[in-house]
């Protein structure tokens, strides 16, 4: 760059912290990871402060750099491979220094996350055993054959520790982007870090495959599916699609199959095989397919009696109706979590999703979706009369759900009641006034790092959900991790039984956040639901669908599109 007189400037932003960075994933991999990036012309040709900026100036930086990092790479070689040998040589030495000595992983009734998840690590050469015995260990269950165990002892262990990461302390307060970036969390796996040496035997390395779902029986009375299976949602949507009845239970309860017990828990789908529109053999055909495209169980009832909880005639089963959704994109509104939803409905659930413009909103008849999505956004886009065609629309049995600051906007619409920590409810309420003594002064140079500790810019936090509530079915745990890159408090709803998820009181997990923040998060709403008529609002306060890849949040996102429904005026039933 000083050859050929290009200016630039190294060491003021694009920390090097956060591994999922392309400059950064390689330093926990053995390799060197450097950044460069070139201002774009935006075209052939741009003014800029800085002078008249071209394409083909951009190129020539863009091509020397190149070049000499690969001259540099040869002049180097090595010193490059003695770096990795003992990169690879140290990580034993690190490992034997850690009081963690493995990660015991739960994979029950995630087949299909599973499958991604031990991909990620074979792909990365991480190697993992499967777990030979049950195990109870911090108050959580891990049973044998459904749990692998991740050993710290190998040539990979900085990898394994970021896929674990759970560090909460940094040199620094203010970052470009996440702090936060610990894997386990968004796969939504329940684990713990083991602390006891392991024996000879889990350290052999054992195939570890996915649990093989029960091959399906025909039945000439109904088919239940657990709901905790993580595949139940994409099939509740397929049987839904071809207009097959089903079921969802509210209250768990036991089946016995063929002499043993069986246990369900809350959401399980009950498939009646009469008053079906199509035929017992057609119905068995279809689920079949499903069974075996997606490996999920699908158990076969021969009695409606169950010896413990709900029978299968219970008024506890709510008929299921299918969820046409549509979602609003546009100006002002996150095309991000624009982008997320659409993935997640055409890609996860296999489920059409109308997306329109807030612009056209006038031309689309409302009542042929039951459920509408709204990403984050200000939707300043829709006048008076779209917004009461939305409040009506609710109040007749819409399920209206909402991501981040598209709560403040509902609010301020009057659509929804949310109340958030800095006053606004409906309207922003004035800040309150400082006298002349107790304004406070500060040095120019230290407003943006002043300034920057006050952001959330992407850490994991630790939330309390009720398993009980239709958008918390299907969980195993009662704790949800979940991401968060924002700053805003939401308080807890008047309707006291649909609070479905609060901050813990000591939520930090995992990435950075000022003391004054986690004073602030600790017991306000994560997950808040506002019956409206015969309808309902589902309001995310964090993006459930982070980036297409969190997997353990998106259930509650499911739920809401396909249970939400349910949710009925006043206490829940």
């Amino acid at each position: 760059m000083d050859e050929i007189g290009s200016f630039y400037f190294t060491k003021e932003q694009f920390d090097n912290i956060n591994p999922t960075y392309g400059s950064t994933y390689p330093d926990h991999a053995g390799s060197l990871g450097i950044l460069f990036e070139q201002a774009s012309p935006r075209g052939l040709f741009q003014r800029t402060n800085n002078g008249d900026l071209t394409y083909p100036f951009a190129i020539r930086n863009h091509f020397r750099i190149a070049l000499a990092s690969i001259s540099a790479s040869i002049d180097h070689r090595a010193a490059l491979l003695e770096n990795q040998l003992k990169f690879f040589h140290s990580a034993f030495e690190l490992a034997q220094k850690d009081p963690v000595k493995g990660y015991l992983v739960d994979l029950k009734y995630h087949n299909s996350t599973a499958a991604h998840f031990k991909e990620l690590l074979a792909r990365h050469q991480i190697h993992y055993i499967t777990n030979n015995r049950d195990r109870k260990v911090d108050g959580k269950d891990f049973e044998k054959g459904t749990s692998i165990i991740i050993p710290t002892a190998q040539a990979n262990y900085r990898l394994v520790k970021v896929i674990f990461d759970e560090t909460k302390t940094y040199v620094d307060s203010v970052f470009y982007d996440g702090s936060g970036n610990s894997i386990a969390y968004l796969y939504g796996f329940s684990y713990v870090g083991l602390k006891q040496t392991l024996d000879n035997g889990e350290t052999d390395q054992i195939s570890a495959t996915n649990t093989s779902a029960v091959a399906l029986t025909r039945s000439n009375y109904a088919y239940v599916v657990d709901w905790r299976q993580e595949e139940a949602p994409w099939l509740l949507s397929q049987l839904l699609q071809r207009g097959i009845l089903v079921k969802s239970a509210s209250s768990p309860f036991e089946l016995s199959v063929q002499g043993s017990t069986t246990g369900f828990d809350y959401g399980s789908l009950l498939i009646p095989i009469q008053g079906q529109s199509i035929s017992a053999d057609e119905l068995f055909d279809f689920l079949q397919k499903l069974n075996k495209r997606v490996n999920i169980t699908i158990t076969s009832a021969s009695t409606g009696y169950n010896g413990k909880g709900i029978d299968l005639g219970s008024s506890g089963f709510k008929s299921l109706a299918p969820q046409n959704a549509l979602l609003l994109t546009g100006n002002g509104v996150s095309a991000y979590e624009a982008g997320e939803a659409w993935y997640t409905f055409e890609r996860q659930l296999e489920q059409p999703i109308l997306r329109l413009n807030t612009d056209q909103f006038s031309r689309v008849n409302l009542e042929e979706y039951q459920v509408l999505v709204l990403v984050s956004g200000e939707y300043n886009g829709l006048n008076s009369v779209a917004i009461e065609r939305i409040r009506t629309w609710v109040k007749n049995g819409g399920t209206l759900i909402a991501f981040g600051r598209t709560g403040q906007w509902l609010a301020e619409q009057k659509i929804a009641s949310f109340k958030f920590l800095d006053g606004r409810s409906g309207s922003a309420a004035p800040k309150e006034q400082k006298s002349a003594k107790t304004k406070e002064r500060f040095d120019y140079a230290t407003a943006q790092g002043r300034e920057g500790t006050k952001r959330i810019g992407g850490t994991y936090f630790n939330t309390e959900i009720d398993r009980t509530h239709p958008i918390g079915y299907g969980y195993t745990q009662k704790t949800k991790p979940v991401y968060r890159n924002h700053t805003l408090f939401v308080e807890l709803g008047d309707q006291a039984y649909n609070n479905v998820a609060i901050y813990s009181n000591s939520p930090l997990l995992n990435g950075y956040a000022s003391a004054e923040n986690q004073k602030k998060i600790a017991g306000t709403a994560s997950i808040l639901v506002e019956n409206s008529g015969n309808g309902r609002i589902v309001y995310f306060v964090d993006d459930p669908l982070f980036r297409g890849i969190s997997f353990g949040n998106a259930r509650s996102f499911f739920n809401a599109v396909l249970l939400g429904q349910v949710l009925q005026s006043g206490i829940r039933r």
